[in-house]
C-alpha cells in the first residue's frame, strides 16, 4: 500500500507545484502589465474628435476644467497663446497630458514660443478618471519703464542673424511698413492684423466672423465659393484642421487699398501639411471704418 500511494501522490504533488508556479507567473505578468500601463505615451495613440475639444481663454487667473475621461479615448482643451507666455497646469489625478502647439509639435516645457492656437489632449492612463485640471497663463515678467519699448522694439523688427538660431521660425515674423500717418487712419488696424485676425477665427471656428471679412464681391467669388458660405463651410470646416500662419507681410496700402502676403501651412484631415501661399487684395470701409479682404489669389 505504501508503495501505491507513493505512485499516486507523488505525481500529485508535481501537478500542484507546476499550477502554483503557473499562477504566480500569471500574477507577476499582470502586475508588470499594470504598472507600465500606468504610465502615459510619448503621444497619444489614437487622434482627438473635433467635437471632443472644447474653446477655452485662458490668463493669469486660474481656470480649473473638471471632467471624466477613459483609457482609450480623449478629451481636449483648445487656447490662444502669445509667444513666450507660459502654460501652468495642475492636477491631483493620474491622467495623460499632451499639449500641441500651432505646428502641431508636442511641447514637453511650460514654455509657449509660438503665437496661436495651442491644444490640450488629455485621457486615462487605464480604466476612468474623473480629474481637476487647472490652467493659467504666465506673461512674461518686464520692467514699467522698459515694457513699451521693448514692446514696440518686438512688434516693428524681425529676428537678427544671432538671434535666427534660437527663434522658432513657424512664429509669425513682425511687420516692418505701416499705413501713411493721417489725421484719419491714427485708430486703423493695421491690413495684416485683419488678415490674421481673419485666420485666427478660422482656427477658432468662428466661420461665420471670418466670412464677414470678406467683401461681397469676394463671397460672390464662384472660383472660390461657388455655393457661397457652404463652400467656405466645406473647406475650412469639413477639410482644414487649422492653418499655421508663418509670414504675414504688408506689400504697399495707401488710404483706399492694401496688399498683403500671406505664407502658410495648412493642416488638412488624416494629417496632411500643405504650404499655401496667397496674395490679399483689401479695401477699406470708410462707412465701417474698416479693412475688408476683397480678392484672395493663390500663389505659386
Amino acid at each position: 500500500m505504501n508503495t501505491l500511494h507513493k505512485l499516486i501522490i507523488f505525481p500529485l504533488i508535481v501537478l500542484l507545484i507546476s499550477a502554483c508556479n503557473a499562477l504566480n507567473a500569471q500574477s507577476l505578468t499582470g502586475n508588470q502589465a499594470n504598472s507600465s500601463s500606468d504610465k502615459c505615451p510619448d503621444k497619444p495613440t489614437g487622434s482627438l474628435n473635433i467635437n471632443k475639444v472644447e474653446k477655452i481663454q485662458l490668463s493669469s487667473q486660474p481656470v480649473t476644467k473638471s471632467a471624466q475621461v477613459q483609457a482609450g479615448q480623449y478629451l481636449g482643451y483648445t487656447f490662444t497663446a502669445e509667444s513666450g507666455q507660459k502654460l501652468n497646469r495642475e492636477t491631483k489625478e493620474n491622467i495623460c497630458i499632451w499639449v500641441y502647439a500651432p505646428d502641431n509639435q508636442i511641447i514637453t516645457g511650460k514654455d509657449l514660443l509660438q503665437r496661436g492656437r495651442y491644444i490640450i489632449q488629455v485621457t486615462a492612463p487605464q480604466g476612468y478618471t474623473a480629474f481637476d485640471l487647472k490652467l493659467s497663463l504666465e506673461s512674461p515678467a518686464t520692467s514699467n519703464s522698459s515694457s513699451d519699448d521693448t514692446n514696440k522694439q518686438i512688434a516693428t523688427s524681425p529676428p537678427s542673424a544671432t538671434e535666427s538660431s534660437s527663434v522658432n521660425t513657424n512664429i509669425p515674423i513682425s511687420r516692418t511698413e505701416s499705413l501713411p500717418a493721417t489725421t484719419n487712419n491714427t485708430s486703423r488696424p493695421s491690413p495684416e492684423k485683419v488678415v490674421e485676425d481673419y485666420f485666427v477665427k478660422i482656427n477658432n471656428k468662428e466661420f461665420l466672423d471670418a466670412w464677414n471679412i470678406l467683401t461681397t464681391q469676394a463671397q460672390d467669388n464662384k472660383q472660390y465659393h461657388p455655393n457661397g458660405f457652404n463652400s467656405f463651410l466645406e473647406w475650412y470646416r469639413d477639410t482644414v484642421d487649422y492653418v499655421n500662419i508663418q509670414n504675414i507681410a504688408l506689400v504697399q496700402s495707401n488710404q483706399d487699398v492694401a496688399t498683403v502676403n500671406f505664407r502658410s501651412r495648412y493642416n488638412v484631415k488624416y494629417g496632411k501639411i500643405v504650404p499655401v501661399n496667397l496674395m490679399f487684395y483689401m479695401r477699406w470701409n470708410e462707412e465701417k471704418q474698416n479693412w475688408a479682404i476683397n480678392r484672395i489669389q493663390v500663389l505659386k
